[in-house]
């Protein structure tokens, strides 16, 4: 519910629900320790009017020229 441009400098914890930000830290944390993209990944997670959704994200590790690791970029 945040625009794209409240998410810099956030954790996960503070742009997700607990329960689904739980759920994707290891996959960011995956990402960031191998350099190594994570396609196609299902997402489920339950909408404050209980509906289910589902997606599906790829995680890409974001780097600087050098090659150094700045970050997780996910298109859902």
């Amino acid at each position: 519910g945040l625009p794209a441009d409240a998410h810099p400098g956030r954790t996960l914890a503070d742009v997700l629900p607990p329960r689904l930000a739980a759920e994707v830290e290891p996959v960011y944390r995956e990402v960031l320790g191998t350099g190594v993209p994570v396609l196609d990944r299902e997402v489920r997670s339950v909408t404050a009017r209980g509906q289910e959704r589902v997606w599906l994200a790829s995680h890409f590790p974001v780097r600087d020229p050098s090659g150094e690791g700045l970050g997780v970029n996910t298109v859902v």
